[in-house]
């Protein structure tokens, strides 16, 4: 991944794009949850796990770019910030429930209930997956992947495609594969998320700024579900 004037430019590997573009489709469509095949939903976790470790010259290099621009670093605490501010209070805290109301549906986040559970059950676990793990591979697949292709061909689609594809992966497990189409209505939110991982990937030109973010907000968010159930 290079930078050239305003654009920015996938220069990974051929097999390094492919990879990452296979592990895409698996990780955003959730296939393999209607097969119920469990010993191929413990390979494509291991293959989430080499890609990020295949991936790591390329995120030091990601990260390296913020010697040569220090000042990118004021956009992670606006990056959390505006997050919050437009995920967990606008949408979060009054479109969303403004919705709910007006439509008189009354259901939850089925991915948030997952992950409430699972750290109820499992927390050190859970942590390290939503606070490091997921926020690496998800940067690495929705921005530096389909994003960083597409932003050199055609900037509203990297948005549209990338902003669209994260939201779906969120909810698609319980919207499409468990049958309950009205999980869709949680997808806005995850979408606000991605434009906003998107955009500061585009603004600050390296990977590590949205990754950053992603990981402070997920940390966030999970401690507060964490004394929630405590």
């Amino acid at each position: 991944m290079t930078i050239n004037g305003n654009s920015i430019d996938n220069n990974s590997s051929g097999w390094k794009k492919t990879l990452c573009l296979i592990m895409l489709f698996f990780y955003c469509s959730a296939i393999l949850e209607p097969l119920n095949m469990h010993m191929l939903g413990t390979l494509v976790t291991l293959m989430q796990f080499a890609v990020v470790f295949i991936m790591i010259p390329d995120l030091l290099r990601e990260f390296k770019k913020i010697k040569g621009n220090s000042k990118s670093l004021i956009y992670v605490p606006l990056g959390v910030i505006v997050l919050f501010a437009l995920q967990a209070v606008l949408w979060g805290s009054i479109l969303l429930p403004f919705i709910r109301s007006s439509l008189g549906i009354t259901m939850n986040d089925a991915n948030s209930d997952l992950v409430t559970g699972m750290v109820r059950n499992h927390p050190v676990v859970m942590g390290t997956m939503v606070c490091v793990h997921g926020p690496i591979i998800e940067e690495i697949l929705y921005r530096y992947t389909a994003f960083g292709i597409l932003f050199q061909k055609n900037r509203f689609a990297a948005y549209l495609i990338s902003m669209f594809l994260f939201g779906l992966q969120h909810v698609i497990v319980a919207a499409v594969w468990g049958d309950d189409p009205i999980q869709f209505i949680n997808m806005p939110g995850y979408i606000i998320a991605g434009f906003i991982f998107a955009f500061l990937y585009s603004k600050t030109r390296t990977l590590a700024i949205p990754i950053l973010v992603h990981m402070i907000s997920n940390s966030i968010g999970l401690l507060f579900m964490y004394v929630s159930l405590h």
